[in-house]
C-alpha cells in the first residue's frame, strides 16, 4: 500500500489547514488527534493585544475536485507536477497544487517509490473536509531528481543573493 505524507512547509501548506481538515489516504489516528488538538488550541488561545482576529474564511459552497499527475524520486519527494485538472475555484486549485508540490509518497514501511502518481483532492461542501488520495500510475523515473520544494528553495536563495 502506498501512503501519502506531506512535507512540513507552513508557508505553502497553511491554506489547506484553514479551509478544513486534510484527510490522508490512510486515516491515521495520529492525524485525527493532531487535528483535534489544533482545533482545541485555536478555540482556547488568548487574544494578542493590538491584533485583530482573522475574519472567518468563506468556504466553498459546492463540492470541488482537483487532480495532479506527479513524478517522485527515490526519497518519495514530488519532483514535478506533470499535469493537472482544475476545479472552478482558483483558491482551491492553488492550495491543492501547493500541497501536491510538497507531498512525499512512500510505502507503509516508509520506503520512497520512484514513479508517476495521480494525486486527487476532493472537497466536501457539507463537511468542509478535503480528502486526498494517491494512486500509482507507473514505476520508474529519475531516482536522483531534486524535489520540487528543494528546487523552489534554491531559486529563492539565488533570488535573494542577487
Amino acid at each position: 500500500m502506498i501512503r501519502l505524507f506531506r512535507a512540513t512547509l507552513p508557508a505553502l501548506g497553511l491554506a489547506l489547514l484553514l479551509t478544513g481538515p486534510v484527510v490522508a489516504a490512510t486515516n491515521d489516528a495520529a492525524l485525527h488527534h493532531l487535528q483535534d488538538r489544533m482545533r482545541q488550541d485555536a478555540q482556547t488561545a488568548a487574544p494578542v493585544p493590538g491584533l485583530q482576529n482573522l475574519p472567518e474564511p468563506k468556504l466553498p459552497t459546492t463540492d470541488l475536485h482537483t487532480e495532479f499527475v506527479v513524478e517522485t524520486n527515490a526519497k518519495g519527494q514530488v519532483t514535478r507536477v506533470r499535469s493537472g485538472k482544475s476545479s472552478p475555484n482558483a483558491t482551491f486549485n492553488a492550495q491543492t497544487y501547493g500541497n501536491a508540490l510538497q507531498a512525499f509518497i512512500r510505502t507503509e514501511s516508509g520506503q520512497g517509490v520512484t514513479g508517476t502518481f495521480l494525486l486527487t483532492y476532493d472537497y466536501s461542501a457539507k463537511t468542509h473536509a478535503v480528502r486526498r488520495d494517491v494512486r500509482l500510475v507507473a514505476r520508474g523515473g529519475d531516482p536522483h531528481a531534486v524535489g520540487a520544494v528543494e528546487q523552489m528553495e534554491r531559486m529563492a536563495a539565488q533570488h535573494r543573493s542577487h
